[in-house]
């Protein structure tokens, strides 16, 4: 039973996607300030330009969320034996 757990729940990809998800936090709040400066400097342009240009800031948001899983896979460190000392208890 504990190697199962530790299989399926215990990975180090899944220590990587809790830390993609803490770091798409903050990318996730810079994208408003950089869309921000954006709008202020396409103020005089068309809207289909500013429309074009938002759609690529969502896409290279998504980009770097995944570039951020990637690294963070190739970093990961396995995650403590916790399945283990949860079910020795018992």
């Amino acid at each position: 039973m504990n190697n199962v757990m530790n299989t399926f729940f215990f990975r180090p990809s899944d220590n990587a996607l809790s830390r993609t998800l803490i770091h798409s936090l903050w990318q996730g709040a810079c994208l408003p300030a950089v869309i921000g400066i954006v709008m202020i400097c396409t103020r005089r342009t068309s809207s289909a330009v500013r429309y074009n240009v938002l759609a690529v800031a969502n896409e290279l948001f998504v980009v770097v969320v995944i570039s951020t899983f990637i690294l963070e896979v190739g970093t990961a460190e396995p995650a403590p034996n916790i399945g283990r000392q949860l079910y020795s208890q018992f």
